[in-house]
């Protein structure tokens, strides 16, 4: 018998989508939070809409005339969302009632209810909305930094951080670079430290 799923509580509610092979769960307090989620499961653009006030969650594939869509709730309660792309308005079970697409309709998708042990047993390896992605390593640029940090003998912090951002592949990522040089500058760095670095 194959271990249990510990990533979520045993007893977490959730709501699980399977799209093809893949399945995907939804945490109810996660729902509640974000009300309107746009996900990519299975392949296929999905929307998922949680109504606060009647606590009812509804999915659908997120596609209006074979274009993909996304979606964003039109009030505090999403018993409406209206689509990025034209503006039309929809209401919480996937029928357009006005704008542009008014009398379109999304496709249903099903929810299933479950405690997340029991989802977790028969679909192994799924997907939880809002988790880390097991298969990223976000870790790696630091760990990177920490060695250098180990080694070097500089003892000029801002010489061995220099060296860390020219020789490892994650200074590749310039976004990373500016959110290092504004960050971490105000704290240990002269100002704009990371402009004279090159990558």
């Amino acid at each position: 018998m194959p271990p249990a799923d510990n990533r979520l509580k045993p007893r977490t509610m959730i709501l699980g989508l399977t799209v093809g092979e893949s399945s995907e769960a939804f945490q109810l307090s996660v729902l509640r939070q974000a009300r309107v989620i746009n996900e990519e499961v299975g392949g296929q653009s999905v929307l998922i809409v949680h109504q606060l006030e009647s606590d009812t969650t509804t999915a659908f594939i997120a596609r209006v005339k074979g274009k993909k869509a996304q979606f964003d709730a039109a009030n505090a309660e999403a018993t409406e969302v209206t689509d990025r792309e034209t503006g039309s308005r929809w209401d919480a079970y996937g029928k357009c009632i006005s704008g542009p697409l008014k009398g379109s309709q999304l496709t249903t998708l099903t929810l299933e209810p479950e405690y997340w042990f029991a989802w977790a047993e028969f679909h192994p390896g799924t997907k939880i909305y809002g988790a880390a992605d097991p298969n990223a390593k976000p870790a790696r640029a630091w760990s990177a930094v920490r060695l250098f940090w180990r080694r070097s003998r500089l003892r000029s912090f801002p010489d061995w951080v220099s060296l860390a951002l020219r020789d490892t592949s994650w200074g590749a990522s310039r976004r990373l670079k500016e959110h290092f040089s504004r960050f971490v500058s105000s704290f240990f760095l002269p100002r704009n430290f990371c402009d004279d670095i090159s990558f």
